[in-house]
């Protein structure tokens, strides 16, 4: 999940902006859900996809 983390930096958001502006959660659910303590939802899924251009399993 790391990659996530250094996809959104590299696409120039910080984790606090991708997490508000384009998921729409906080911060924290975001890091929860990188380190695998929760699962990330389809639509939040299809969001990453479109954005990073990588795929959540």
């Amino acid at each position: 999940m790391n990659n996530i983390k250094f996809k959104i930096k590299a696409k120039g958001y910080t984790l606090e902006e991708f997490a508000e502006e384009i998921l729409g959660i906080k911060r924290n659910a975001l890091y929860k859900k990188i380190n695998g303590d929760r699962k990330f939802t389809k639509l939040e899924k299809e969001k990453i996809k479109e954005v990073l251009n990588i795929e959540i399993d």
